[in-house]
């Protein structure tokens, strides 16, 4: 690739965004009219050159950002949410998502600390960030240019297909972009390039991650199981040393027929899943297999506490047991009491875990069993006898009995009652 005119890639972008482009075409008006200059930055004009979807919309602003966020709010109806701290907005509505952003620079108090920013030019802005493939720019109008804005060698590098690092602290500035680094090798299908990696090394040596929160860890492991390519991503952190840099000992498989190659498979398999329930499944995912001891430390980590800890360690804990008797053909009445009450991420997790025919079975229980209404209720327990407890253990079995095919009905329910205080 040599240096690229901006006004066909203008054109490309408006084709690739399609409707979404409206919002934007709105964006670079308010721009225009208080004459601030504007950019498409980052990961959208690395995709756009690759001509692979543009997704996300991320737009750097010489100047005036929240004016031009609440103008932009006000003309779209939109909510606008302005960060002053980091010079940042969100313009959020039906239909229209867009990241805007000043040009800044940035500086670290500390390695892992969060940055301090103050307003700067376009090529200060431009190598604060994290590889050299994120750091062109693209004029959105005549007024901020008539050429990608590529300083750092961006294009040589999407050439080469290979990661760059802009300068030799940007692991221990932000230690995120390691993990950042294995997503985009995967996604891309990129190698590290030769000093990057051993920048990599480096890092992890310094134990550069353990300046970073659990929270962080745990919200870029959430953006790489959230990629079409979730198990190649993972495969990669663990090829260079995150994972058992954050946890001792901490591997993963992830072949195509391992449970994070079937999670890869998942969103196409259940669409009707939500986003954060295949995320809270993969998270699963990350921990199962792994010894109880290495599961704790992991949780502790990555700051799980309380109930979601708890629900995780249950789930995980048992999954292997559910799928060994998921492995034989079961009654609908027992299928549906094995799988009752589990969450919609367990679900999914479990299902990853399974061969093909015990897959089919969890999904019985899941688009048919699950959603059969009971065949009684409460009042109908207690008006043939139950009391207390008994009214649960009546209300299971009765159901149980009805997805089996056989009758509910007065008589069994004294059968079972007399049958239950004489065991009690």
């Amino acid at each position: 690739m040599s240096e690229m005119r901006a006004g066909p890639l203008r054109k490309r972008l408006r084709s690739a965004l399609g409707s979404q482009y409206a919002g934007l075409r709105v964006l670079i008006e308010e721009a225009a009219r208080v004459g601030a200059r504007i950019w498409l930055v980052g990961g959208p004009v690395r995709d756009l050159l690759l001509e692979r979807p543009v997704v996300d919309v991320d737009v750097l602003l010489s100047d005036q950002l929240a004016p031009i966020a609440r103008a932009l709010a006000k003309r779209l109806n939109a909510r606008a949410l302005v960060r002053a701290r980091f010079l940042t907005a969100t313009i959020e509505c039906p239909g229209v998502h867009l990241d805007l952003s000043r040009a800044r620079s940035e500086r670290y108090a500390s390695p892992g600390a969060l940055p301090s920013v103050k307003p700067a030019d376009l090529l200060a802005d431009l190598p604060r960030r994290d590889f050299s493939i994120n750091a062109m720019a693209l004029p959105l109008n005549s007024h901020s240019g008539a050429w990608l804005v590529d300083p750092l060698g961006g294009l040589a590098d999407l050439d080469r297909r290979r990661l760059r690092v802009l300068h030799d602290r940007s692991f221990a500035d932000d230690p995120t972009r390691l993990l950042r680094a294995a997503r985009y090798a995967a996604r891309l299908g990129f190698r590290l390039e030769r000093s990057t990696r051993d920048l990599v090394v480096e890092a992890l040596s310094e134990r550069q991650l353990d300046r970073i929160s659990g929270d962080r860890v745990q919200h870029e492991l959430e953006r790489l199981l959230l990629e079409t390519s979730s198990a190649r991503a993972a495969g990669e952190t663990e090829r260079l040393g995150i994972l058992s840099a954050l946890v001792r000992g901490w591997s993963l498989e992830t072949s195509a027929h391992s449970p994070l190659g079937r999670f890869d498979r998942l969103e196409s398999e259940r669409p009707a899943a939500l986003p954060d329930d295949l995320r809270d499944a993969g998270l699963r995912l990350l921990v199962a297999g792994q010894p109880k001891t290495r599961r704790t430390a992991i949780a502790a980590r990555l700051g799980w506490h309380g109930r979601p800890a708890e629900a995780i360690e249950a789930d995980v804990s048992r999954q292997a047991r559910r799928a060994r008797t998921l492995s034989t053909e079961l009654a609908p009445g027992r299928l549906d009491a094995l799988l009752a009450g589990l969450s919609e991420p367990a679900l999914l997790s479990l299902r990853c875990s399974l061969p093909a025919a015990s897959a089919r079975r969890l999904d019985r229980y899941v688009d048919e069993l699950r959603c059969t209404p009971d065949p009684i209720d409460g009042h109908t327990a207690r008006r043939w006898g139950a009391r207390g407890p008994e009214i649960g253990g009546l209300l299971r079995s009765a159901r149980r009995r009805s997805l089996d095919g056989q009758p509910v009905n007065i008589a069994w329910a004294r059968r079972w009652l007399a049958g239950h205080r004489r065991m009690g």
